[in-house]
């Protein structure tokens, strides 16, 4: 126990009669870490992101924080440490009193220098750091600070642990400050972002949106053909379903869902037949026909029953009996149509995947890549290695990583984290099996050899244990590392540890092992492991003084150590082809590799950004003939902030706004002509050459919506980053819409002055989102409802003018409610006249009412 000393509290009386009135609590009574953890209050502010390059003397771009830290008595040992994590590198630290250090990843640690002369009560201890980069949010800062005593046990700081909005469920972290300024909003002078205020979004809904008709018959996604033969079918008696050539089984799950939303199944029901057409349709592809007295659903493949159902359901409005009678013909754009959920960073449970299968299916997307290991965590079981899920499974308060590793993104010192846990391998099974009934291709990654710290720390606690045994072959049997390796490096990510050794023979029997294991995991499944993501960013600087990487360059005539990670890559690709699998990896870690030393057909994950001009990479792949699936942070990465505003949560560096309306203007066949309507990260123009055209007949296989989760932390923030937005996506992956403009296959520069896109393109694109709007607001938030998706509710944009309080919503039909100096909300029905000088709030509600979203000040 870390104890001050004390006089104790028999003397109380005394010390008051002698004039010490004044003696804190402190000087009274024991106080130990843990109580200061209780009690110490503390307080995170940007200061500023505006910062000219002159004021960045080490590295620029840079911001300034502060960090106060206050107790209400008096403190003066110093044998304790604060631990935090914060995103980006110290630069400078601002304090006589503290010393600031980079630990691990995003782990800092505070300590107290030797001139600290102790807390005083209610008297803050400031710190004021530089940092790297640039900070645009208030949930950029971490929760769950923590300290640790002499004895080393950590207690949760008590003021930085997150609390929820009873109403909104959305998180609150009580200890980060509100922004208020335009200095701590815009990251260089040169920064045109808007705030999104009540009043910017208002004026943005009124020129976005147009009204539109009754959209009865609109599916999402769109169909390739919907002919509209008006009147409507009552499904009142429900349905009786009767299968010609096709089994229950092969659209199980989609009949539930379509019972969920209210279409039971009934043997006096309207009939629903339907049928295998073995000749008229492609692998996906089917009709629905909704005549007078029946459906016919009529299909080639399973998948193609499954989504002409899926169709069928969006059809139904939650709470009517009523279909229109409509004929639809359809099959998918693309092949690919994918979501990526890193589960590695913050840990997503069983059942938040199984619900992600349900939406996944219900939008027609067919591919779930699985982010299951990256530096900050190992997310599944595998037979043999139980280190990987025992110790890399589990972020913890372990300075010698034994029993975990270190903690990350403000998951805290303890295991019970809801950060932390793994699947087990009948947990992976059942997500394959589950998969497999909806259609779905679950596509497992393991990131190496780079963002593989878990792996690495894991195997290393793996080693430390069997050497304590005597038993060295198995010690060194998986060993990601060379343990004669001085080199020194950094991960962007603030890593000096997450690369496996590329040269060691153990790590290509480890990755052999894993591949394994998930084979046999997938077998047992039936649901056959065809693609196997491999990662292959982000290896800068390793192995540069490695004797184990020196010989191996001599024996396989490698000329330089940066060539390692490409020879990694080309090894395991190939190892991975001759066992029928697809290799996959992101575009920059592929991009290095030789095509002549790859297998014929390989999987790219382009990520380059379009906003840094990035576009000849992918269209060099694509001409090379590999299966080029589109993921570009600019419009696919799902935890970038909805729109520009403090409030928003999101990791900010490739979209400070990236809201469904964006993402409905993406154009996946011609990526050059978004620099006509796109602008960059700080609303600066943007220009794109595309010097290496795609050839003709060639294109990319699919699209894929990333949720990385750095600042994603429970389930429920997880579906806010993505419902609705990944729906919006989903229309893009699978409809091609008429205002798409065609791309040209020439050398062709693009920016603000070309006009590629027409006024036509543009004004049905504007079109085509206002009917986009209209069901997806009136009909699919409903149904999120059902499922029990904790989507965003939209913010709302509202003006005053007059005394009158209009207001208005990116997705119409929804609730909208107002509060006059904080009073009751009431529900806003058209215009509504106001007290001027009252402080006036608004809001949206969700679907079925039982939640509001964020409120926003109209000014």
């Amino acid at each position: 126990m870390n104890k001050i000393k004390i006089i104790i509290s028999s003397l109380c009386v005394t010390a008051s009669l002698w004039g010490w009135a004044h003696t804190s609590l402190a000087e009274v009574q024991e106080v130990t870490v843990k109580e200061v953890a209780e009690q110490l209050n503390v307080e995170y502010t940007v200061v500023e992101n505006l910062i000219g390059e002159q004021q960045c003397p080490i590295e620029s771009p840079c911001f300034n924080i502060e960090i106060r830290l206050t107790l209400p008595f008096d403190y003066k040992e110093k044998d304790w440490t604060l631990y935090y994590s914060q995103l980006r590198k110290v630069l400078k630290v601002n304090s006589q009193d503290f010393n600031v250090e980079m630990l691990t990843g995003n782990l800092k640690k505070i300590t107290p220098t030797e001139t600290f002369s102790g807390f005083e009560a209610n008297k803050a201890q400031v710190l004021r750091i530089q940092m790297r980069g640039e900070h645009m949010n208030e949930f950029k800062p971490m929760p769950n600070y923590y300290l640790t005593d002499k004895n080393n046990q950590a207690y949760i700081i008590a003021s930085t642990v997150p609390v929820f909005d009873s109403e909104t469920g959305l998180e609150i972290q009580p200890h980060v400050q509100s922004f208020t300024s335009e200095k701590q909003f815009r990251s260089k002078p040169e920064d045109q972002s808007k705030w999104a205020t009540a009043e910017r979004l208002y004026q943005v809904n009124q020129v976005s949106v147009l009204p539109v008709t009754d959209q009865l018959a609109r599916i999402i996604p769109k169909p390739e053909r919907t002919e509209v033969k008006g009147g409507e079918l009552d499904l009142a008696r429900g349905v009786k379903v009767k299968f010609d050539g096709f089994k229950r089984k092969d659209v199980a799950e989609a009949l539930n869902r379509l019972k969920l939303i209210g279409v039971s199944e009934n043997t006096k029901g309207i009939d629903l037949r339907i049928v295998r057409n073995s000749e008229k349709y492609g692998d996906e592809g089917y009709s629905l026909d909704v005549q007078d007295n029946q459906i016919i659903i009529e299909a080639s493949q399973e998948s193609g029953a499954f989504y002409g159902l899926q169709s069928f359901a969006a059809l139904v409005n939650v709470g009517s009996t009523s279909i229109p009678k409509v004929v639809v013909t359809d099959q998918p754009r693309y092949p690919f149509r994918g979501l990526h959920i890193d589960v590695s960073r913050n840990f997503r449970d069983k059942q938040f995947v199984l619900d992600m299968l349900e939406q996944m299916a219900a939008y027609k997307m067919n591919k779930l890549h699985l982010h299951l290991s990256d530096d900050e965590g190992w997310r599944v079981e595998i037979p043999g290695l139980p280190e990987l899920t025992e110790v890399g499974a589990y972020r913890c308060h372990d300075p010698d990583e034994n029993k975990c590793i270190f903690p990350q993104f403000g998951s805290g010192p303890y295991r019970d984290s809801h950060a932390n846990g793994y699947y087990s391998t009948q947990d992976y099974i059942d997500i394959l099996k589950e998969a497999k009934k909806r259609y779905i291709e679950v596509i497992p990654s393991f990131d190496m050899p780079g963002h593989s710290r878990a792996a690495v720390r894991s195997m290393d606690a793996r080693y430390r244990k069997y050497m304590a045994k005597g038993d060295e072959k198995k010690a060194l049997q998986y060993l990601l590392v060379d343990p004669d390796d001085k080199t020194k490096y950094m991960s962007i990510q603030g890593y000096t540890d997450n690369t496996m050794n590329v040269c060691v023979d153990s790590s290509y029997a480890f990755v052999d092992k894993v591949l394994h294991e998930l084979q046999v995991m997938h077998e047992k499944a039936k649901h056959p492991l065809n693609i196997y993501h491999i990662g292959a960013d982000e290896t800068p600087g390793a192995w540069l003084d490695s004797p184990a990487c020196k010989a191996y360059m001599a024996e396989h005539g490698i000329d330089k150590a940066s060539n390692l990670g490409n020879h990694f890559v080309e090894r395991v690709s190939n190892s991975l082809a001759e066992k029928g699998i697809l290799p996959a990896g992101w575009s920059d870690g592929l991009s290095h590799t030789h095509f002549d030393k790859m297998p014929k057909r390989v999987q790219s994950n382009m990520w380059d950004m379009l906003q840094w001009g990035q576009i000849s990479k992918t269209h060099d792949q694509i001409n090379h003939g590999w299966d080029v699936v589109l993921s570009l942070p600019d419009i696919a990465y799902l935890d970038m902030p909805y729109e520009a505003d403090p409030k928003e949560r999101g990791y900010d560096w490739a979209a400070r706004e990236l809201n469904s309306q964006k993402i409905f203007q993406f154009m996946p066949g011609n990526l050059p002509v978004h620099a006509e309507i796109w602008k960059g990260n700080v609303q600066q123009p943007i220009e794109l050459k595309d010097e290496i055209p795609i050839e003709p007949g060639k294109g990319v296989k699919g699209v894929q919506g990333q949720l990385w989760s750095e600042t994603v932390r429970s389930n429920e923030q997880a579906e806010y980053m993505l419902f609705p937005r990944i729906i919006t996506l989903a229309e893009r992956m699978w409809h091609k819409p008429e205002w798409e403009v065609p791309y040209s296959h020439k050398k062709q520069t693009y920016n603000s002055e070309t006009n590629n896109i027409s006024a036509k393109n543009k004004a049905d694109m504007k079109q085509d989102w206002s009917e986009f709007t209209e069901v997806l607001g009136r009909r699919e938030l409903a149904k999120l409802d059902l499922h029990g998706i904790a989507y965003r509710v939209p913010t709302v944009g509202a003006v005053i003018d007059d005394g009158i309080l209009r207001a208005n919503l990116i997705y119409p039909g929804l609730l909208i409610e107002y509060q006059q100096d904080g009073g009751q909300w009431k529900p806003l029905i058209g215009d509504q006249a106001v007290n001027e000088n009252a402080v006036i709030k608004i809001r949206a509600r969700s679907a079925d009412g039982k939640r509001a979203g964020r409120a926003l000040e109209v000014k």
